[in-house]
Formats: structure tokens, C-alpha cells, sequence
């Protein structure tokens, strides 16, 4: 096999390698609940392929815990991931009327972030523009209520989640991507890599280690059972240590903050109509939130008090 499929709400996604085994990709557990059979039309085709070196070019564009991002091209429209002045990683995209990526990369781990990011990043780009809004945030349903947690990167949103996973009350929509029908205000599964540090990890358990960018953490898969039904939003909380005003909140929201937005804004960046309408819909998001009953739920808080707050 040297390629695997993906539909994900309608949006389809090949990928192909000759040059590494597609099938042991973990991007395939990561997104398990999307697999599919091969389509004869795609909306994404990513092909990986591997370099053994790479000439370190292009404009700098910022340094991440991760490692260094360069702009090689606009007119090509490329990206380089650098680590410790070695290249890791070039990601073109040749997109025309369909999206065709290309992926250089030096090993499988590498391989293996980088599609994490570039679906999450294509995929979020299509379900926006379809009103299937993106929230980074957790959100879950217990049997009174669903409800979205809203913080920032290491607030504690996927120790969260893991605990809901233990519980008997409650199931996951998803531990770090959010989407909310814009329509009729649903929330809608997208249960994809939870993972979680080491210092979290209190219990036994059978679940696969794995690098995220030079940071060891551990995979927890979700169970069937354990994944929310498409339902009513009804409550939103912010979880860090102390209250978010309307206008942050609002201005964190309209600008993604948290989501994988690197390729609709430096990949795509001739793509003005497309963004001009993620924003449009983003303005209607944060009005239907902004209606919401709105609790602060602090991190300070222990877990049987935190999940008592969301049943």
C-alpha cells in the first residue's frame, strides 16, 4: 500500500509516498474516525518524499518551541522547517484548481507533524468557509448539556479532557478543535490526537508514545463510545486563571488564535476571497458565542470540582 484516504465531512484527502510507508504514518491514528476507501476525486493530495539535504534560503519568518520557520517562495509558495540549523522539512504548495502538496521530509517522525498540521490546516480552511467553524478549544457533552472550554496553548485543556474520557458522565466532541455548525449552532464531532505530557500520564496504560516536535508525549485514542453526537452548544467557559474579557475573547477568536492557520496565511497568501470569507463567518461565530452563558472555570480548580461545573 502506498497510499491511505481520509473524508472528512465531505472533504477528501489522498495521501502517496514511494519513499516512506504510508500506512505507518500515525497521522492514520490520529485521524481514525475520517478514514475511508479511495475516491476518485480528491479535494488534497499530499505527496511525501524524502531529501537527504536541502539549501537553508528564504525569508525568516519566526521561531516556534518547535523550530524555525522560513518563507523560501512566495511565487512557489514553499515553507522550510529548521531545527538546530538543520532542515527538517519543505512543504510546497502547487495548488490550482484542486490542492496538490508536496512534502520533502528527513525522517517519518517529521513526516508525521508536519501532515498532522497541513490536513488540520486544509481541512479547517474548507470547513470554515462551509460554516463549520473552528474553536481551539475542548468540548464536550455530559447528559444535561454541551459545552465548549475555551484557553490557550497549555492552559490544561487536554488534562482536562482526559479525565472527561474517565468519566462514566460525559463523552468528547474533541480535545483541541472545536467546530460549530454556524446553521444551527451545533457542535460537531472531530475527535483527532489527544495527546498528553508525561506528567499527566498518573495511569497504566497501553497507549503509544510518540514525539510532537522533540517534546515526548503520549497518544490517547478515543474510544467509539466516548465520542459526543452532534448536538446543542449551551455553555462556554474559560479555562486559565482568571476571567477573559468580551473584547479579547472576540479578538482571539476572529484571529484564530491556537488553530493551525499557517497555510491559509503564507501558502496561500494570493487567497484574499477565500480569507475575507473565514472572516465574515468568524464575526458570525463570535456573535453566536457571545449570546452564550459564559462561566470561568479555573485552572486552579480540581478535576471532581472542574467536571462538576461541565455535567
Amino acid at each position: 500500500m502506498n497510499s491511505v484516504f481520509f473524508n472528512v465531512y465531505n472533504y477528501k484527502i489522498k495521501i502517496i509516498s514511494t519513499d516512506f510507508k504510508p500506512e505507518n504514518f500515525k497521522i492514520i491514528q490520529d485521524f481514525e474516525f475520517f478514514q475511508s476507501a479511495e475516491s476518485t476525486q480528491n479535494n488534497l493530495e499530499i505527496k511525501v518524499l524524502s531529501f537527504s539535504s536541502f539549501q537553508k534560503k528564504g525569508i525568516f519568518i519566526g521561531r516556534t518551541r518547535m523550530c524555525e520557520v522560513r518563507q523560501i517562495s512566495l511565487s512557489k509558495r514553499q515553507l522550510i522547517y529548521i531545527y538546530n540549523d538543520e532542515t527538517l522539512a519543505v512543504v510546497e504548495d502547487n495548488s490550482h484548481r484542486s490542492r496538490k502538496v508536496t512534502l520533502w521530509a528527513k525522517n517519518t517522525e517529521v513526516v508525521d507533524d508536519i501532515l498532522y498540521f497541513l490536513i488540520n490546516s486544509c481541512v479547517g480552511e474548507f470547513l470554515d468557509l462551509n460554516g463549520k467553524m473552528r474553536i481551539h478549544a475542548l468540548s464536550c457533552r455530559s447528559s444535561l448539556k454541551s459545552s465548549i472550554v475555551y484557553g490557550r496553548p497549555g492552559s490544561g485543556k487536554s488534562t482536562l479532557a482526559y479525565s472527561l474520557l474517565k468519566s462514566e458522565h460525559f463523552s468528547i466532541f474533541s480535545d483541541e478543535i472545536t467546530l460549530l455548525n454556524l446553521q444551527d449552532q451545533k457542535l460537531i464531532p472531530y475527535p483527532v490526537r489527544l495527546g498528553i505530557t508525561h506528567e499527566t500520564q498518573s495511569h497504566k496504560t497501553t497507549d503509544k508514545k510518540f514525539i510532537y516536535f522533540f517534546k515526548t508525549k503520549f497518544l490517547i485514542k478515543i474510544p467509539s463510545e466516548k465520542i459526543a453526537k452532534t448536538s446543542q452548544v449551551n455553555n462556554f467557559y474559560y479555562l486559565n486563571e482568571g476571567p477573559l474579557s468580551s473584547v479579547n475573547l472576540a479578538a482571539q477568536l476572529l484571529m484564530g488564535t491556537g488553530l493551525i492557520q499557517m497555510w491559509e496565511y503564507l501558502l496561500r497568501p494570493n487567497n484574499c476571497l477565500t480569507i475575507l470569507k473565514i472572516f465574515i463567518n468568524r464575526v458570525k461565530l463570535v456573535s453566536i458565542l457571545s449570546r452564550l452563558p459564559r462561566s470561568h472555570l479555573s485552572r486552579d480548580l480540581n478535576i471532581e470540582a472542574s467536571l462538576n461545573h461541565l455535567k
